[in-house]
């Protein structure tokens, strides 16, 4: 863990935009361990970068409770919309925070630290890991693009499976007809409600 007063936080770069931040998690390392910390949810800077100013959030709020394994935190009242670029999730230890769990199977690039006025990435710590931090975003508004550069006359009717699934944040879904006609794809979710109609 770091010392109270600095700062984890991952970064997030959507395959599209815009975006609204649903749910923010943690994963507490400690079995046992109960405590508090402050979340928050930055912009990226120029290029990526973590934020040069740390007050500059879109969102900061404490959370407490925190426990062994994943926390939760539900922030799509907050309407949190990302339009470009990269966001991070992270937060503030305080003398109460318990340690955030890390992957420690190579860093990927994404984890970074921020202590004595600046951010360093964990590989520029000395640390070969990942911070476990998962943000939940909804990606019902971005446009889907259609692939019209095939164009191959199909056999019969087809609708395929879409790939990847599960999705995260875009999927790709394939059709095809025998001949020229009026299409609609359109997409509801688990309880039968219209999400999106995409042709």
């Amino acid at each position: 863990n770091v010392d109270p007063g600095n700062y984890l936080a991952v970064k997030f770069t959507p395959a599209g935009y815009p975006v609204l931040l649903k749910r923010i998690q943690y994963y507490v390392n400690d079995p046992g361990a109960t405590g508090n910390a402050i979340a928050y949810v930055w912009q990226g800077g120029p290029e990526g970068a973590p934020p040069a100013d740390i007050n500059t959030y879109l969102f900061r709020a404490g959370v407490t409770g925190l426990a062994y394994g994943w926390n939760q935190r539900d922030i799509t009242a907050d309407s949190i919309w990302v339009d470009s670029g990269s966001f991070y999730v992270g937060w503030k230890v305080v003398s109460s925070t318990p340690s955030l769990g890390v992957d420690n199977s190579g860093y990927q690039g994404n984890s970074y630290i921020y202590g004595a006025g600046t951010w360093l990435n964990m590989s520029e710590a000395g640390l070969n890991s990942n911070i476990m931090i998962r943000a939940v975003v909804d990606t019902a508004w971005v446009t889907v693009g259609i692939d019209l550069t095939n164009h191959q006359i199909p056999a019969d009717f087809a609708l395929e499976q879409n790939y990847p699934n599960p999705f995260n944040p875009s999927t790709g879904i394939n059709y095809s007809l025998p001949q020229n006609g009026m299409v609609n794809l359109t997409v509801y979710d688990i309880n039968g409600r219209k999400v999106a109609e995409l042709v």
